[in-house]
């Protein structure tokens, strides 16, 4: 499921897919050069640390901060879009475009003057039979005012500010612009009862559009209907989310006949959002034939462009996994969980931040899986144990302790204490440091024996002395494999953060 425009929203153990277009004046700005200086001291500092308690901590803050510039690059390259959308009719907004593309988004805010804006709004609001077209001007400015303001990650009352803009544009004029942003601001944010009306009113108007025979507008139809299906789902309105999906699936089918290379991925995602929900009514044929469907797009747009689509083909193989526990068909499940686990560990390779945690919720499905499934207790842990090393240095984030939490849940149908198995998890990184200590020492000590066989005048003694220097060189390097065994997963758990 994907709230389009938004970060990906995961809902229990499905995932949610789709893409963006990219925009790319953000590296322009100072926030952005900002949040690299930060990234990079915290990187430092977590290499550099002497203890485990300190790297876990710093490695938090740099989870914290990479999270906020991927959020703060999505909420620009949104921004982006909605500049090229809108007609800029005046000069104020044309000079926060520019500033805008520059990188300049402090001055793109003070152009657009909050107390400025808000004093000419009330003036215009007295106004409003006769000016219909500068509050249409007025609702773009605090539209824009509203994105910006979005993207100042370190304003404390950003979401109430931003709030407050979307709300006086819309009481400038209500258009569809900002009545879909401010509801996918609203649903992004898990605000979906107050999300709801906003959505219908911009369905409302884009559909009167299409009507007056503006067939350009039919794509915004379809994610319109996409997202109030979303939310439909999370109300448990499963008839409306079926309609919505299904009326948007229509649309977007039609459109892939005409432009298939831009509108098959979007009918891909619609198909897994309509398959996540009859999974969910337990229409478990009418489910396996979205998800073939879905995964068959996938692979074939994978063929073609593998780094954008091979994470969609991996998350409705997971999903279709789901499905097939739940059918009982144990073959199919374990094959469509093995090929999304060793397609995620692929993608975890080169990006661990974005796609450790979707191993490590691929790896709680599995574990389920042989709990419930095969009854196989070894195999429960084994993926289960695995998961949360991934997980635990980033538990402080929201949806990775909703994942954490079914893997404890696995935990407690092994009839394993959590307080005591964490104790031990905590045990194994001290011991992985004094393995660490005792290869120093080691280390030293041959190095001793080294110089001490260089000096040596007897041929004899060098030899006893230089087969000394072999055994512990050995011992040396037995203890450096096992120490590396063990710190290659715990170096990618602690590195990992979301995207």
């Amino acid at each position: 499921m994907k709230i389009q425009d938004s970060k990906n929203v995961v809902t229990g153990n499905n995932e949610v897919n789709g893409s963006f277009h990219v925009g790319d004046n953000f590296y322009k700005s100072a926030e952005y050069k900002d949040f690299l200086e930060k990234i990079e001291d915290l990187e430092e500092l977590v290499a550099t640390a002497k203890t485990d308690a300190k790297r876990l901590k710093y490695s938090q803050r740099l989870n914290d901060e990479r999270e906020k510039l991927e959020a703060f690059k999505r909420e620009v390259i949104a921004l982006a879009e909605l500049f090229d959308r809108i007609a800029l009719d005046n000069q104020r907004l044309q000079r926060a475009k520019a500033h805008f593309e520059a990188g300049e988004y402090k001055e793109a805010r003070a152009v657009l003057d909050a107390e400025q804006l808000t004093t000419e709004l009330d003036a215009l609001l007295a106004k409003k039979n006769r000016i219909t077209q500068l509050l249409r001007d007025k609702a773009d400015e605090f539209l824009i005012l509203a994105r910006l303001t979005a993207i100042n990650l370190e304003l404390d009352n950003r979401f109430e500010q931003t709030c407050t803009y979307f709300e006086q544009s819309l009481q400038a004029q209500e258009n569809y612009d900002n009545l879909f942003a401010y509801a996918v601001f609203l649903q992004k944010h898990n605000q979906n009862n107050k999300a709801t009306p906003y959505y219908v009113k911009a369905l409302d108007i884009v559909r009167e559009l299409v009507l007056q025979d503006e067939p350009t507008y039919l794509p915004n139809v379809a994610v319109t209907l996409n997202n109030l299906g979303l939310l439909q789902v999370a109300q448990n309105e499963y008839v409306k989310a079926e309609q919505s999906y299904d009326e948007a699936l229509e649309i977007i089918r039609a459109l892939a006949e005409v432009n298939p290379q831009a509108y098959f991925p979007n009918v891909a995602m619609t198909l897994n959002n309509l398959a996540n929900l009859q999974y969910t009514k337990n229409e478990y044929v009418k489910a396996e034939q979205s998800y073939g469907e879905a995964l068959k797009i996938y692979r074939d747009l994978g063929e073609v462009n593998p780094q954008t689509f091979l994470p969609d083909v991996a998350t409705t193989l997971n999903n279709l996994a789901n499905l097939q526990r739940a059918k009982n068909e144990y073959v199919n499940a374990e094959q469509s969980y093995g090929e999304a686990l060793k397609i995620k560990r692929a993608l975890a390779a080169v990006n661990p931040q974005t796609f450790l945690p979707k191993v490590a919720m691929t790896l709680i499905n599995i574990s389920i899986y042989y709990l419930q499934k095969k009854q196989d207790a070894e195999q429960a842990f084994q993926y289960v144990d695995e998961a949360i090393d991934y997980l635990l240095p980033l538990q402080h984030i929201g949806y990775i302790q909703n994942y954490l939490k079914s893997a404890f849940w696995v935990l407690d149908k092994l009839g394993i204490d959590k307080e005591k198995y964490l104790q031990s998890k905590t045990n194994s990184r001290s011991n992985l440091q004094g393995s660490v200590q005792a290869y120093k020492v080691l280390h030293q000590v041959a190095g001793r024996v080294c110089r001490a066989a260089k000096c040596c005048r007897s041929l004899v003694r060098v030899f006893a002395r230089l087969q000394t220097v072999r055994a512990i060189w050995r011992r040396c390097l037995t203890k450096l494999y096992f120490m590396h065994q063990f710190a290659s997963i715990y170096y990618l758990a602690s590195s990992a953060t979301i995207c």
